[in-house]
């Protein structure tokens, strides 16, 4: 037997209990799902190792062979490797969380979507809310002056420009120009990013020796965005040879002729450059714009776009503002036959879905990273021989540098794990800023999110009701059992059964659940059509006379219509009404017959395999057919 022992109140049982409470949190790596390509980490092992020495934490990492820095590594610098990871207190990841992978009552940190009420990642919230889990987003883990302090954005800038390079040589050999662009593989094919940097510099250097054709010249690169995104492109564009100008300027140099290019311009615009306020046709002011941004409009496709060869596009976005271009800007500029070899290719970096471009209908992938709009023709393709601007908007660009990437952001991200593991209570400003979900409930700052929430479930509603179908069964004959049975198993599907006995069609559903019974005389017309209109399809099994009625209803109300009898010349009749409606009347097609003859020949071969030759010397096997029929 065993017994309890109180502690005497000493300080060993104080320092006992202190050492419980105080204990540090257990974290856990888990595997990307999101995306094949997705190699990102957000602690390195050597982030890792430091934890342990420093806490005493436990961590383990979900096993995985595509993470950029292997299981091996995990293990030498303490992990513990194991599928489950709900042992773990924090559960820190990159990209978003299947729903069925979210453990309740847990402490979540990752990049959501969220924030702006991104439609396809609301049920991912409502699960979080469901689950009771306190999410943290990195991308809300900012300064008092709200500057992002965690972040992939500068190895998005440079992967960004690394691709839109590459698809650039790829466009203009559409045209017909073979340039040095050509040589610029997308990032994920160089094994370290300084390797992309020397391929780069080296185009560069043909660029400065060989120059560039004269048709497609001068080239003009234009770049939108103050933040790491266009500071990360630009980075990487100034190994080519280059020369900054203002978008006053580029209008003159785009329509220069200067034989064959040996440089490259480039200009960063500013707010004031293409926006202008409606009133005055002005731009009065950034504070102005931001506390009025629907008072301003856009001139980017006046201004700046038929001047540009391509568009860099880094900058922050939401519904307030005016798109930098609409799809009716882009088809104005490529109907303009004096328009020439501009607005050829745009890297949407910040890969806003419909937003500052709206043309960029959606994002793209690193195996298929291009594609083309063609506004004139208000179609997308992906010939690049073809008419059209082409498109990049990868949305994990720093995947393609994930080395690089993610030991900048474990770097930045170490002081918040290491709080969040030590401390029982969140104080640090910039964490309780960066919670959207704690205990079942959003942050005060998210609670706008509740409307978004709420619409997304009515729209889900009203979406599933939609689909859902009616099938209108008349009869409730043995022969509607099977269908009833078969219908009643399928997703999607509503049954009534109506019939003129209840009894009947009571216990033909009997056990199935959701299906409907009505009372019905299918001569009654006024009932009839309320029960036709109320469906999508219906099957009739009445007698077959009364299906010519029956066909005049759902003519009238453009229901489709199954039977399981033969083409009647009554129904034969109503074919060409029935094509005028747009409806189906499908009757029996052979089905029927062949089920007989096949039973038949069923029952006779188990005839003559029991009772062989015994059957009587008057009865051949030729003849049995005839004899049961």
């Amino acid at each position: 037997m065993f017994r309890l022992t109180r502690l005497p109140l000493t300080s060993t049982r104080s320092r006992f209990f202190r050492s419980i409470s105080t204990a540090p949190k257990s974290i856990a790596i888990r595997r990307e799902d999101k995306s094949v390509w997705e190699r990102r980490v957000a602690l390195t092992p050597d982030a890792i190792s430091d934890i342990i020495k420093q806490t005493g934490t436990t961590v383990y990492v979900q096993p995985s062979s595509n993470r950029i820095f292997n299981d091996e590594k995990y293990a030498e610098a303490g992990a513990i490797i194991q599928e489950d990871v709900s042992p773990a207190d924090i559960i820190i990841g990159i990209k978003e969380v299947p729903t069925r992978n979210l453990i309740p009552n847990k402490t979540y940190v990752f990049f959501s979507h969220t924030t702006k009420g991104q439609p396809y990642n609301m049920a991912m919230l409502k699960d979080i809310l469901d689950k009771k889990i306190r999410l943290i987003d990195y991308e809300l883990l900012t300064n008092d002056d709200r500057k992002r302090l965690v972040l992939f954005g500068t190895h998005a800038g440079y992967a960004g420009m690394i691709d839109g390079l590459h698809g650039l040589g790829l466009r203009l050999l559409g045209l017909g120009y073979n340039t040095p662009f050509m040589h610029i593989g997308m990032s994920y094919t160089y094994d370290t990013l300084s390797s992309a940097r020397s391929t780069v510099r080296a185009v560069g250097d043909t660029i400065t020796k060989d120059g560039l054709p004269s048709e497609i010249g001068p080239m003009t690169f234009v770049f939108t965005g103050s933040g790491n995104v266009a500071k990360g492109a630009q980075d990487i564009f100034r190994e080519l040879p280059h020369e900054y100008v203002e978008a006053k300027d580029l209008k003159s140099i785009a329509n220069g002729k200067y034989g064959r290019s040996r440089r490259l311009y480039a200009c960063h615009v500013k707010l004031e450059d293409y926006l202008r306020r409606k009133d005055t046709n002005k731009f009065e002011s950034k504070s102005d714009y931001y506390a009025n941004p629907d008072k301003y409009i856009s001139i980017f496709h006046t201004e700046i776009s038929p001047y540009t060869t391509m568009l860099i596009h880094g900058s922050y976005w939401d519904a307030r503002y005016p798109r930098l271009l609409t799809t009716e800007h882009l088809r104005s500029i490529q109907a303009d036959p004096n328009i020439k070899h501009r607005l050829l290719s745009i890297a949407d970096i910040s890969c806003d879905i419909k937003g500052p471009l709206e043309f960029t209908s959606h994002s793209t992938t690193i195996d298929d990273p291009f594609y083309y709009v063609d506004a004139i023709a208000g179609e997308e393709h992906k010939d690049m021989a073809r008419k059209g601007t082409q498109i990049m908007a990868v949305d994990i660009l720093p995947t393609e540098i994930p080395f690089e990437s993610s030991r900048h952001f474990s770097k930045a991200f170490y002081p918040f794990i290491l709080e969040l593991i030590q401390k029982h209570a969140i104080t640090n400003s910039v964490l309780k800023r960066a919670i959207i979900a704690e205990d079942g409930s959003l942050t005060p700052a998210y609670s706008h999110l509740y409307d978004k929430l709420q619409s997304i479930e009515k729209e889900k509603t009203q979406q599933h009701n939609e689909k859902r179908k009616r099938v209108l069964v008349l009869g409730s004959g043995f022969v509607a059992k099977p269908l009833v049975d078969y219908l009643n198993k399928l997703e999607g599907v509503d049954i009534t059964v109506a019939s003129n006995a209840s009894l009947e069609a009571s216990a033909l559903t009997k056990g199935l659940d959701g299906i409907e019974i009505a009372e019905l005389d299918v001569r009654d017309i006024g009932r009839m059509k309320t029960l036709v209109d109320s469906c999508d399809v219906v099957v009739s099994f009445v007698p077959a006379p009364l299906h010519p009625s029956i066909a005049k209803i759902c003519i009238e109300m453009k229901k489709h219509m199954v039977t399981a009898s033969y083409i009647s010349p009554a129904m034969r009749d109503l074919d060409e009404k029935a094509k005028e409606a747009g409806i189906a009347i499908l009757n029996e097609i052979g089905l029927d017959p062949g089920i007989d003859h096949l039973s038949t020949m069923k029952v006779i071969d188990e005839f003559w395999a029991v009772f062989g030759n015994d059957a009587g010397p008057n009865h051949s096997r030729d003849q049995m057919p005839h004899l049961m029929t």
